[in-house]
């Protein structure tokens, strides 16, 4: 299944804009996190684990996933070495309003976005119908670009294969745990800029490093030091593109780095490339300074 390479950043994801964008040959690594946008996943080559909300099941190309916001969720490869190839549809929650919910024609986003729904997991042997929608959203705008995103969430629910997840509340973590791991992530998200480390994030929460470091481990699945990171090159990915004109220095200390070399490191093993390159590849519309 080739990658879809016309499918490419074309609007940055926002709260308040439809984002498209695919990854190519990535390491997914297994950390739970959400997204205040619903999220629509489409895996075009690789395979591995998934977690959204108290589902857990397997992923391989084909595997198209619709992951209500809010919702926590996590990918993982198969190995250290598998890379993944996959297209990302960010929407906004805007985008399903209620009053549009209610139209005959929404009916398909209503399945996927009521209350009782985490998300929502299938797998379409007819992929090219997928990338064909998914063409016709790329370059579209305004309620053209909305139309298109429900053309397509309508294709998605009309294959009738989708396997519903409730929104239950993820068992895995003691109630403890779930508190505490809550208080740390919005730590993070306040001070992600700043030179933070496990000692003041263990001092806020009240836990010595020790103890941290494996609480953090147990409840995320990964290190506390790649978690922020991940979150720094998430942000910084998102200035690359709204902020097309500010300096990659400054888009670096911005987000916590105050080594450039550090930061396109990190970059480049989060997405495959250099913070110029993925500026360049990024098809977006004229932006006023």
């Amino acid at each position: 299944m080739e990658v879809l390479e016309d499918v490419a950043a074309d609007v940055p994801a926002s709260e308040s804009l439809i984002g498209l964008y695919h990854i190519d040959n990535q390491l997914f690594e297994d950390y739970l996190h959400r997204h205040i946008y619903h999220e629509l996943v489409t895996i075009v080559r690789g395979s591995g684990k998934v977690r959204i909300g108290s589902h857990e099941g397997d992923f391989a190309p084909g595997t198209v996933a619709f992951i209500k916001a809010g919702t926590d969720h996590s990918w993982r490869s198969d190995s250290e070495n598998a890379e993944v190839s996959a297209v990302f549809l960010h929407i906004p929650k805007s985008v399903f309003s209620p009053s549009l919910c209610k139209l005959p024609e929404a009916a398909g986003a209503r399945i996927l976005i009521s209350e009782d729904r985490a998300g929502a997991i299938c797998r379409f042997p007819e992929f090219d119908r997928v990338r064909s929608r998914l063409r016709t959203i790329k370059g579209a705008r305004g309620f053209l670009r909305i139309a298109r995103v429900y053309a397509l969430i309508d294709l998605l629910i009309s294959l009738n294969r989708w396997q519903l997840i409730d929104n239950q509340k993820v068992n895995a973590y003691k109630y403890r745990d779930s508190i505490h791991f809550k208080s740390a992530r919005e730590y993070i998200a306040a001070h992600y800029c700043e030179d933070i480390g496990r000692e003041s994030l263990a001092s806020h929460l009240g836990m010595d490093p020790g103890s941290f470091s494996r609480f953090f481990r147990r409840v995320s699945g990964q290190k506390f030091s790649d978690y922020l990171n991940v979150i720094r090159i998430q942000e910084a990915a998102r200035m690359l593109a709204v902020r097309r004109r500010l300096p990659i220095a400054k888009i670096s200390k911005s987000c916590g780095y105050s080594n450039v070399s550090v930061f396109n490191s990190q970059f480049r093993k989060r997405l495959g490339m250099t913070p110029r390159d993925y500026r360049r590849q990024l098809e977006l519309e004229p932006i006023a300074p």
